[in-house]
């Protein structure tokens, strides 16, 4: 039996690194109680994947983890014993059986969507709106980015990233953004709120929140969440 879970990421866990988060998940995976199938070989390892690394901070409503599980189980009941093991800050929501051959977690996600809170006392709303209208209604943004080998490659941002809403709430204002996140086209959305500031001229403080994460087909244009 093989199943996508899907978790939110939220409160103070968020500062425990990726590696941590995944050892934690076994360990709720153990005292759940759950029988998960290993691999065969000289080093058997549980049949877990996970969501691509999550930044140090960030909190997220929609992370993943695919499980192989050599008894077949009801998806509630996962869900709950998941639940009932688990700890502050990590939440199951909701589960999907993968049938057939299915890609892996980092090849299904193709984008994410975040939140980006600023708190109104450090940055004029207006002066905000300006920059966010000059960014959509733009076609090319040119930025530059350090390879792996050390070069510098030129890029065009706009083609990693869609529309940014921005909303007064309350005491934030608050950004909506979608962009690539797959493992082939990828944009940090720090990189995005970086160059806000170098328009603007000026830093500010920011909450960044990972809403959801989705697969967008490329043959029918359609979005598929788990």
């Amino acid at each position: 039996m093989n199943i996508r879970l899907k978790y939110k990421k939220t409160g103070d866990i968020c500062y425990i690194s990726h590696l941590d988060v995944i050892k934690l998940l076994e360990r709720i995976i153990r005292r759940a109680k759950l029988k998960v199938g290993y691999s065969e070989g000289f080093n058997p390892h549980p049949k877990i994947s996970f969501s691509p690394a999550l930044q140090l901070g960030v909190q997220s409503l929609s992370e993943f983890v695919d499980i192989t599980l050599d008894e077949d189980y009801d998806l509630s009941h996962i869900l709950k014993k998941m639940n009932e093991s688990s700890v502050d800050g990590l939440e199951f929501i909701e589960g999907k059986i993968l049938e057939g051959k299915v890609n892996s977690i980092v090849a299904f996600i193709t984008h994410s969507t975040y939140e980006i809170l600023i708190p109104k006392e450090e940055i004029e709303i207006k002066e905000l709106e300006e920059v966010v209208n000059s960014i959509n209604t733009k076609d090319e943004i040119m930025l530059t980015k350090k390879t792996k080998k050390g070069k510098i490659k030129e890029y065009n941002m706009k083609e990693f990233i869609g529309n940014i809403e921005i909303t007064d709430s309350n005491d934030s204002i608050k950004l909506t953004l979608t962009v690539c996140s797959g493992s082939d086209k990828s944009i940090n959305p720090k990189t995005v709120i970086e160059h806000i500031k170098n328009i603007l001229d000026k830093d500010f403080d920011f909450e960044l929140i990972k809403l959801e994460a989705f697969h967008i087909d490329e043959k029918d244009n359609k979005r598929y969440l788990i």
